[in-house]
């Protein structure tokens, strides 16, 4: 069986699950050829042995291939009626839109990567039968607790993800700044990639922040800014090196960081909202209490308009600062 893979090339996580499938797919000996929903940037960052496969194949076109996505919703549209199609979907509203609706009803199958995912599915009208729970792959040779590092000896937290209103980057720096003075040997590091659409870099947009709060930097814990692209094969061993991993989102349809901080064995803060509520537990994590629904913000909805019509989840502040405390403590 040939299969038609519609993925991206770049800094994404969406990018990391097109290739994880891709690797997968071809371990049992399924020619998978990727066909980019957008043309691949970013190269350096990425794996240059799979890159230079995925490339090499992206140029064959079989007669027949069974297609499937492993990227945006809305870009199922581009899969060809004439072949038989599966779609991976991720969600991070309570409910689908119009637009996603029709995709899940148009396609053969629906991929959910999460239970939160699937359920959202079948409440918005998709059919049971055509819906499927299958978990993103995970890389054990790539992701484990034997990864090196080296630690610092001050306490250390990561946030490693955009900075979109989703994920609750605003929320964890004044939790942070609230909860820790300059005094406690705790640090938190901000690592970020530079989105297409966010002109400002990051150190502006956390001393913006400070300033809403009327937070005097000098007198509270120190906050680290990284705002680059980290070549893939050194994230790993940087993640390995702090001591808690933070996630104080208002969704996740999965929740990769989340899933490989774990793998790693680095402790994890979570919202306890989204795909990743699959495995964050009591047991496996520090879950962070949801305070109330409430809709996206006008900007977020500007950069998405998949998010228009959607509620998610704000975390509970105070809870978020407890259960810092007590990982740190």
């Amino acid at each position: 069986m040939d299969l038609a893979l519609s993925t991206y090339l770049n800094a994404s996580g969406l990018s990391a699950v097109g290739q994880e499938y891709f690797k997968c797919f071809s371990r049992f000996g399924i020619r998978t050829i990727p066909v980019w929903l957008f043309e691949p940037d970013s190269l350096d960052s990425l794996n240059p042995d799979l890159v230079q496969r995925m490339m090499s194949l992206a140029n064959i076109l079989p007669e027949s291939p069974l297609q499937f996505h492993a990227g945006l919703s809305s870009d199922v549209r581009l899969l060809k009626d004439r072949y038989a199609s599966t779609a991976s979907i991720v969600l991070e509203g309570d409910r689908l839109t119009g637009e996603q609706a029709q995709v899940c009803n148009g396609v053969d199958v629906v991929f959910s990567p999460s239970f939160f995912c699937r359920n959202t599915c079948v409440s918005s009208g998709v059919p049971k039968n055509k819906i499927f729970h299958l978990p993103y792959p995970l890389d054990s040779e790539t992701w484990n607790t034997n990864v090196q590092t080296v630690k610092e000896e001050k306490f250390r937290f990561l946030y490693m993800n955009s900075c979109y209103e989703r994920k609750g980057w605003d929320l964890l720096l004044r939790a942070f700044w609230e909860e820790f003075s300059a005094e406690e040997n705790v640090e938190l590091t901000m690592k970020s990639y530079r989105e297409n659409d966010r002109p400002e870099h990051l150190d502006i947009l956390v001393a913006l922040e400070a300033s809403k709060l009327g937070i005097s930097r000098n007198r509270r814990a120190h906050v680290q800014i990284m705002d680059d692209v980290m070549p893939a094969d050194s994230i790993p061993s940087f993640m390995k090196s702090f001591d808690a991993y933070i996630s104080p989102h208002r969704s996740e349809g999965c929740g990769l960081n989340i899933w490989h901080a774990m793998a790693l064995g680095v402790p994890v803060i979570s919202t306890n909202y989204g795909g990743c509520v699959d495995f964050v537990k009591d047991d496996t994590a520090w879950p962070v209490k949801v305070a109330k629904m409430i809709r996206p913000g006008a900007r977020e909805i500007g950069l998405f308009n998949q998010y228009k019509d959607i509620s998610w989840a704000e975390p509970d502040l105070a809870d978020l600062k407890r259960q810092m405390r007590s990982c740190f403590e």
